[in-house]
């Protein structure tokens, strides 16, 4: 008896801690994000069932690395794809005079496409 215990609340904690599925908790978060800095591409896709990809690209268009995974978010602000964790710097808004989405990932400014 004390082991279904034990394994039921190992369980509900383990699941708490992975996180909220994005398009429970912020659905504007799925779609198709790209932020750029002087030596890599990232790309985030967020599809409506959670499933999402997360890129970085070189210079040259070449895959540096690449997390699949489901799209949650933690109690920490952490965006979490398969193996990576990324801070949310900034939640996804939309600005009525750029007409464009963006969010911060890591300090990093993603746009929606």
């Amino acid at each position: 008896m004390k082991n279904l215990l034990f394994l039921l609340l190992s369980s509900a904690f383990l699941l708490n801690s992975c996180g909220e599925l994005v398009t429970d908790s912020h659905p504007d978060f799925v779609g198709t994000w790209i932020s750029t800095d002087f030596t890599n591409t990232y790309i985030l896709v967020i599809d409506d069932e959670n499933n999402a990809r997360f890129d970085r690209l070189d210079l040259n268009g070449d895959t540096i690395q690449t997390n699949l995974g489901t799209a949650r978010i933690n109690s920490s602000d952490k965006l979490i794809i398969g193996n990576i964790k990324l801070n949310i710097t900034e939640y996804p808004s939309y600005n009525d005079q750029t007409m464009q989405w963006t969010c911060q990932l890591e300090n990093w400014p993603f746009l929606k496409q």
